[in-house]
């Protein structure tokens, strides 16, 4: 794509004076509520780079429910498989993670509007700081069911598309204390619809690569020690192996910024 198309592109959306509209709702399960206000602040923080990186503002409530689990629940990231019907004869098996999250969802009749963005909040994620569920992690499997009604259409994918999980910013140590950046990061995923995950357009390589360290959707940065002076020891960098730390960055490429748009158009159509 030319630079000059491009460049119209962003600014025709960035200069719209309809205001798309996309609402938040955080779901607490078990976490306190100075964590609800770290999630939402961080909500308003991927609204903020957006408007700093894309030159557009996203509308829209942010609302808060508290749903209590049975004791011991939690979210766990194992995959689950469900039998579809791909036609008269034919079936297939669709492959999707938070088999816990599609039950809790179900239970507690948890649905979804198209323009509307669900946060989970849960006070322990393991290893994990948050997950993500674009739609486009399952835009493969419908396409395969040939009934739009049948399925997975109608029976799974509507009650883990386009949700997040997060883990409580307080309770999950250094790793996840940037809450802001965190919830930014997960949300990124859900508007950029990155199909292979933490990757971005190289304009230069023409196709995608891991994101660089400055970009939201970078999952983590390369840290090296100070050049160390000692006796006996030539001066110069040392060559030790790199710190791997979490990611800090938080730009948006233009690429991105055209992705949000159509995620955030598609979502009001």
């Amino acid at each position: 794509m030319h630079r000059a198309y491009f460049f119209c592109l962003l600014l025709s959306f960035a200069t719209s004076s309809f205001a798309e509209t996309v609402n938040f709702r955080i779901i607490n399960t078990n976490a306190s509520s100075a964590d609800e206000a770290k999630i939402r602040d961080g909500i308003e923080f991927f609204k903020s780079i957006y408007n700093q990186h894309c030159g557009a503002e996203i509308s829209g409530q942010i609302t808060h429910q508290r749903v209590n689990p049975p004791a011991g629940f939690s979210f766990v990231n194992d995959s689950s498989w469900t039998l579809a019907q791909v036609g008269a004869n034919a079936s297939y098996w669709f492959r999707f993670f938070q088999k816990s999250m599609f039950d809790f969802n179900q239970t507690h009749r948890l649905s979804q509007r198209k323009n509307e963005v669900t946060i989970y909040l849960q006070q322990n994620l393991g290893s994990h700081c948050g997950f993500a569920f674009p739609d486009i992690q399952f835009t493969d499997a419908q396409a395969r069911v040939k009934n739009p009604n049948a399925g997975i259409n109608n029976s799974v994918v509507p009650w883990i598309r386009n949700r997040v999980i997060m883990a409580a910013p307080t309770q999950n140590g250094s790793d996840c204390a940037n809450s802001n950046r965190m919830t930014a990061h997960e949300l990124a995923h859900i508007f950029v619809q990155d199909e292979s995950p933490h990757t971005c357009w190289d304009t230069e390589l023409r196709r995608y690569q891991t994101c660089p360290e400055d970009n939201i959707l970078a999952t983590y940065r390369y840290v090296y020690d100070e050049p160390r002076f000692g006796r006996g020891r030539p001066p110069g960098p040392d060559l030790d192996e790199p710190q791997v730390r979490p990611a800090t960055g938080t730009r948006l490429d233009q690429n991105q910024c055209q992705a949000i748009f159509n995620t955030i158009q598609n979502m009001n159509n």
